[in-house]
């Protein structure tokens, strides 16, 4: 996969793109002057560091490079801001200055098309969500029917996600892999018909029983 740097800090750039050379990546650097001959052609992983740019670059960067995959990057995250890159578009949100192994889980999850953010970020955009949609809060019998086609440890796992638990407390607290969680995951997904973890919530997070 090839990985797109968007910086103007030589620090964040480097650190990048040895990052990218440690997880087998190729990447990028895409100037801040918002022109590229090919942009509607590029495909890959995004890293926008938010500090180097204004809400309207960040804006157009998602917009025109529309088949990259775009994962903001804030020296100081907050829920808010992180709540505004995802309904913007972006595919995950997450400190600059993460380590590189989560950085490799990170760029796995959005090459899935999955999303990326913490718990707390992810509560909120479904707290809104369902806010604005009354209606999806009387289906309780939709729940029942999909945990009638996954397996029992996949119902533990679904039941997991629905709260906004990460795959490493899940691993913990169900006392799996990792790698195993990814995978019940990646089953819940196929069988529910949800393209990433924030639909599959979306869907069904208020009907838990």
């Amino acid at each position: 996969m090839k990985l797109f740097i968007v910086s103007d800090n030589a620090k964040v750039i480097a650190r990048w793109t040895l990052i990218a050379g440690n997880t087998q990546h190729t990447c990028e650097k895409l100037s801040l002057d918002l022109s590229h001959v090919n942009a509607d052609k590029l495909e890959g992983i995004g890293l926008l560091h938010l500090a180097s740019l204004t809400a309207g670059e960040v804006g157009h960067y998602l917009n025109v490079y529309s088949r990259i995959k775009w994962i903001a990057f804030s020296d100081v995250p907050s829920d808010s801001e992180g709540l505004k890159c995802l309904e913007a578009g972006c595919r995950g949100y997450i400190n600059t200055y993460t380590t590189e192994s989560l950085c490799e889980e990170l760029f796995d999850v959005v090459a899935r098309n999955d999303i990326w953010a913490g718990p707390s970020i992810t509560k909120l955009l479904l707290n809104q969500y369902l806010s604005d949609r009354p209606g999806l809060k009387n289906a309780g019998a939709a729940l029942n029917d999909v945990y009638n086609r996954l397996t029992r440890r996949e119902e533990m796992v679904m039941r997991a996600v629905l709260t906004g638990a990460a795959n490493k407390e899940i691993a913990r607290d169900l006392s799996i892999t990792e790698r195993t969680v990814k995978a019940h995951v990646a089953s819940i997904l196929r069988k529910t018909q949800s393209k990433d973890r924030v639909s599959l919530i979306v869907k069904f997070s208020n009907r838990v029983a």
